[in-house]
């Protein structure tokens, strides 16, 4: 993966970032390499638990039911500054769901209009992401 094109992107104002791959633990170490040069935090969201620590992977709720819709929710809440949104298993989550499409479309539109270079959105899939609500909007990796 390559870390200073992903940060020159979010610099410049990139709101999502597609990575590609199925080798979690070195997309999550490079994952973690961008945020911290950019002196940002990390929030992961997985289709097994919903919003999880990034580093330990334990559910931030319990006994929650886990919907992509729902949990984006949590994005449009946040303060997005100094942020960087983790979505495992993208493609797998969001091929049944045109709703979610429709809220993250949104989401990465709100970071390319008031946190530009501040904040976002990692797909990690190992299938191409080709929605096109999505694709304008994301730089594969």
């Amino acid at each position: 993966m390559d870390i200073k094109g992903i940060i020159e992107a979010i610099r410049s104002g990139v709101s999502g970032v597609q990575i590609l791959g199925q080798d979690f633990n070195r997309i999550d170490e490079e994952i973690e390499a961008v945020a911290t040069q950019l002196n940002f935090k990390v929030k992961e969201w997985n289709l097994g638990y919903g919003w999880v620590d990034f580093k330990t992977k334990r559910a931030l709720q319990h006994e929650q039911e886990v919907s992509l819709y729902q949990d984006l929710k949590a994005i449009a809440d946040d303060d997005l500054t100094g942020r960087i949104y983790v979505i495992q298993n993208a493609y797998s989550v969001l091929k049944d769901d045109i709703r979610a499409i429709a809220r993250l479309q949104q989401e990465l539109l709100r970071i390319k209009r008031h946190f530009k270079g501040q904040a976002a959105i990692f797909l990690v899939s190992k299938e191409s992401i080709e929605f096109s609500e999505l694709v304008d909007l994301l730089i594969p990796f």
